[in-house]
């Protein structure tokens, strides 16, 4: 007989993220990939009408730390950044 398996509610409450202390997601989701790779693809569901690469996501995400910077946040700040589901959205959590 096998053991009885866990709810959800049990799963969830024993979760626990094996993350380092200082991460940046910029790094681990552009940085690390071929600059010319392609990483969002926009379509509409018949054609393609725009592919974005992850150099391009890497350096938008630079331009906006920029941006943010000369606006006086510093490391550690929240900014909330409210966008549509569009390509720039994936540059924000990059910061």
């Amino acid at each position: 007989m096998s053991e009885p398996r866990p709810t959800y509610d049990e799963l969830r409450s024993s979760h626990r993220w094996a993350l380092p202390p200082r991460l940046n997601l910029g790094v681990e989701i552009a940085d690390r990939q071929p600059a010319q790779a392609p990483a969002i693809v926009v379509t509409d569901g018949r054609e393609i009408s725009r592919t974005v690469s992850f150099g391009e996501l890497s350096e938008s995400s630079d331009r906006l730390a920029n941006v943010l910077s000369a606006a006086g946040a510093v490391p550690g700040d929240r900014v909330a950044i409210v966008l549509s589901q569009r390509p720039e959205t994936a540059i924000a959590p990059s910061l």
